[in-house]
C-alpha cells in the first residue's frame, strides 16, 4: 500500500475540500481510500493505494495540487496585492479570472517540477518556500498592472487589456452551450467537468474564463451584463439567441 498524505491549514477550507473530494473520486477507480483527518491547526487528506497504482496516483496528486495553487492561491495573492479601482464589478471580476488563467500553463510547469512525492507534502510551506518563483512571475504582471492603473480607470484601455488577456489564454474547450434557466445559466459542454448548473451572472463569467472556449453558444431571454461582457471580451467567438421560455426547455432537453 501506498500512502501519501497532503497537509494543510484548516483556515484554507476550499483548498481542503477541492483536494479531498477530488481525491475521492480519482481514488474510489483505484480501489483505494481518501480520508480526512483534522487536527488544532492542519487538515490531513490521506490517500492509500494498492503499490501498483502509486505513479498514476502521483501524477493525479501532482495535477490537483497544481491547480489548488494556481488557482486558490494565486486568487488569494491577487486579492493582497492588485490594487485597482474598477466601479463595474463583474468587469473587475472577470479581470481576476483572467489574469488567473493567464500563462497557466507556465505556472503550471513551475509547480509541478518542484513537487517531488518523498515525503508528507505541506502545502503553504511547499507554496512559500518552494514556489518564490511562481510568485515573482505574478508579482511582475500585477505590478504593471497597478503602475497603470490611472490609465485602466478609462474603460476603453480597460477593455483593452482583458481582451488581451483573453485572446492568450490557451483554448480549453472547442464549443460549448450556455442556456438561461429559472435556476441561472447551466453550462453544456464536452467535458463533464466542464459542465454546471445553476450560475449566478458572475459565475457565469468566471466559468467561461475558466472554460477558455474557442466558440459559445448563448442562449438567453435578454441581455444583462454578464451577456455584454461575454459579447465584448470573446467578440465573434460569441453567438448570441434570444429564446422564449417554452424554448430554453427544448433546448436543454437536447
Amino acid at each position: 500500500m501506498w500512502e501519501y498524505a497532503v497537509i494543510v491549514k484548516n483556515s484554507n477550507e476550499q483548498i481542503i475540500s477541492y483536494i479531498l473530494s477530488s481525491s475521492k473520486i480519482f481514488v474510489s477507480k483505484l480501489g483505494g481510500v481518501a480520508t480526512l483527518n483534522r487536527e488544532d491547526e492542519f487538515s490531513h487528506v490521506v490517500i492509500g493505494v494498492d503499490e501498483k497504482h502509486k505513479d498514476k496516483m502521483q501524477t493525479f496528486l501532482s495535477k490537483c495540487i497544481t491547480r489548488a495553487i494556481c488557482s486558490f492561491f494565486k486568487s488569494d495573492y491577487l486579492d493582497k496585492h492588485l490594487n485597482i479601482k474598477i466601479a463595474d464589478k463583474i468587469g473587475l471580476l472577470a479581470f481576476k479570472k483572467a489574469l488567473i488563467n493567464f500563462d497557466k500553463e507556465t505556472d503550471y510547469y513551475i509547480v509541478s517540477k518542484n513537487l517531488v512525492f518523498e515525503n508528507n507534502l505541506y502545502l503553504e510551506s511547499f507554496y512559500d518556500f518552494r514556489l518564490k518563483k511562481l510568485r515573482d512571475k505574478w508579482g511582475e504582471l500585477i505590478d504593471l498592472a497597478n503602475e497603470n492603473k490611472e490609465y485602466l480607470i478609462s474603460s476603453d484601455a480597460f477593455m483593452d487589456l482583458l481582451k488581451f488577456l483573453i485572446d492568450n489564454i490557451d483554448i480549453a474547450e472547442e464549443e460549448i452551450d450556455i442556456v438561461e434557466d429559472d435556476d441561472g445559466y447551466r453550462i453544456f459542454s464536452g467535458n463533464e467537468e466542464n459542465s454546471f448548473e445553476g450560475l449566478s451572472n458572475e459565475g457565469l463569467v468566471s466559468s467561461v474564463i475558466e472554460i477558455s472556449p474557442q466558440k459559445i453558444n448563448l442562449y438567453c431571454k435578454k441581455e444583462n451584463s454578464a451577456t455584454q461582457l461575454l459579447k465584448q471580451i470573446y467578440e465573434q467567438r460569441v453567438n448570441l439567441k434570444f429564446k422564449a421560455q417554452n424554448e430554453m426547455i427544448n433546448i436543454i432537453k437536447l
